[in-house]
């Protein structure tokens, strides 16, 4: 394997364990908040897994450029606040099935428990800052709602591996 390709067995193999357990299906509504190399990664397998609408948030043009030069859906800038009525104005006010935070800002938990809808599946990808792990959100609202939370971490990389080959 080249080690271009080497270099991504880890990283990819956590994101398809965070794909596993958001299970994307076909026709799917996914929202990916972060357009790093991990949320860029996200958006492909969501994409792969047949989602209908990708939405990548981040508040880097830059960034969010690779979005729509890579083909992995849309692309929304989230810089300056009011992420969620950004996001929601962006795609008609319809809230999505599953969301996966690919980045440390706190804000995007809780913000993706709001752009979902009932029965959606969320995976907070990324962990936030150490110092501050303490996210107050209210739980009633992942009750009620019945959503889906759930965190990540590597699979096995034989496994990447053979898929990857």
């Amino acid at each position: 394997m080249a080690l271009e390709r080497a270099a991504l067995v880890e990283p990819l193999s956590c994101c398809l364990n965070g794909q596993e357990y958001l299970n994307a299906q076909p026709g799917d509504r996914a929202l990916v908040l972060g357009a790093g190399p991990i949320g860029l990664m996200h958006a492909a397998i969501s994409k792969g897994r047949g989602c209908d609408t990708v939405i990548v948030t981040d508040v880097s043009d830059e960034r969010l450029a690779y979005v729509e030069e890579f083909g992995l859906g849309r692309s929304v800038n989230t810089a300056g606040g009011n992420a969620i009525e950004k996001i929601l104005d962006a795609v008609g006010g319809e809230k999505f099935d599953v969301a996966l935070t690919a980045n440390s800002v706190k804000s995007t938990q809780s913000d993706a428990l709001k752009l979902v809808r009932k029965k959606a599946r969320v995976c907070f990808f990324a962990g936030i800052p150490k110092d501050d792990p303490i996210l107050p959100i209210d739980t009633n609202f992942i009750h009620y709602n019945e959503i889906s939370v759930s965190g990540v971490s590597p699979r096995t990389y034989s496994t990447t591996i053979r898929r990857w080959r």
